[in-house]
């Protein structure tokens, strides 16, 4: 699957070099309408490349309208055309969700789907309650999860390789870490209730209770943020750090796919566990 998707950003990084522009080093996947006015081309769905996309006869690319094209547009052409025999897989519809799951800030249905799934998938692997979770909005490299999933939409929202992990975390510095995300931005929490007013935490409670200094907690996380990721160094203060074998798009892998073959949707929503309120005039 990953060689897959690193044939995709290959030629996506043709496509861009060929056009005169650099990626920037923060980057998102969204989707965009196909504008096929001129080719006929349209979305590639699964076993219709040659009908959606088109098709070479030596150097020249045969775009659907019939029209033709050589240079350096047939070359880009043919890596697209060459690659959609491995592309196949991406293309399956795995689920369904009747409205758009989307992000936001500070909290989302995507991003609680994002950290909830993440803290279900460790309390499964470690046979722990866990009390929190805390991810990153930049591991959700999408903006939002559109009605057909395709195994696209996971890979494309979760390109990098984090496996889950847990952290026993004391309460003290849980409450520096959310005072500190007050002051500046929130990642993705789970489990939690936060209200923030003008930059000052008013309410902090885990499992519907106030957070006690000297009570330890476990918290699932992805490993990118146990060490230097986004800053967080979440290994450095615990008294205990467990990664498991498994990467967050085989979590959303697996979900999905039960349930879809127990006949659900996939529905989600925001819960209001993050309010910040700003009542100071700027």
């Amino acid at each position: 699957m990953r060689s897959i998707f690193l044939r995709v950003f290959l030629i996506a990084l043709c496509l861009a070099f060929l056009q005169g522009k650099a990626f920037a080093q923060q980057y998102e996947w969204k989707k965009i309408e196909i504008d096929g006015s001129r080719s006929g081309c349209k979305a590639v769905t699964l076993g219709s490349a040659k009908e959606s996309i088109g098709r070479m006869e030596g150097k020249t690319y045969v775009a659907p309208s019939g029209r033709r094209i050589k240079g350096r547009t047939a070359k880009i052409a043919k890596l697209l055309l060459d690659s959609q025999d491995e592309m196949e897989p991406l293309k399956v519809i795995i689920g369904y969700a009747p409205e758009n799951i989307y992000k936001a800030y500070p909290e989302s249905p995507l991003s609680n789907l994002f950290i909830d799934r993440i803290m279900a998938a460790v309390e499964k692997e470690s046979g722990k309650k866990m009390d929190m979770g805390i991810g990153n909005f930049g591991g959700i490299r999408k903006n939002a999860i559109y009605k057909d999933i395709l195994v696209d939409d996971i890979c494309s929202m979760f390109p990098f390789s984090n496996q889950i992990a847990y952290v026993v975390l004391k309460g003290s510095y849980l409450k520096k870490m959310v005072e500190k995300m007050a002051r500046t931005s929130f990642q993705v929490l789970g489990g939690v209730k936060i209200d923030v007013v003008d930059k000052k935490v008013t309410r902090f409670e885990i499992g519907g209770s106030p957070v006690e200094d000297d009570k330890e907690y476990y918290v699932a996380t992805i490993s990118f943020l146990l060490g230097s990721g986004d800053s967080m160094y979440l290994a450095n203060e615990a008294l205990e750090v467990r990664k498991f074998d498994k990467d967050i798009d085989e979590v959303f892998y697996e979900w999905i796919g039960e349930m879809t073959a127990s006949g659900k949707d996939i529905v989600y929503g925001s819960d209001s566990r993050i309010t910040i309120t700003n009542t100071q005039q700027k």
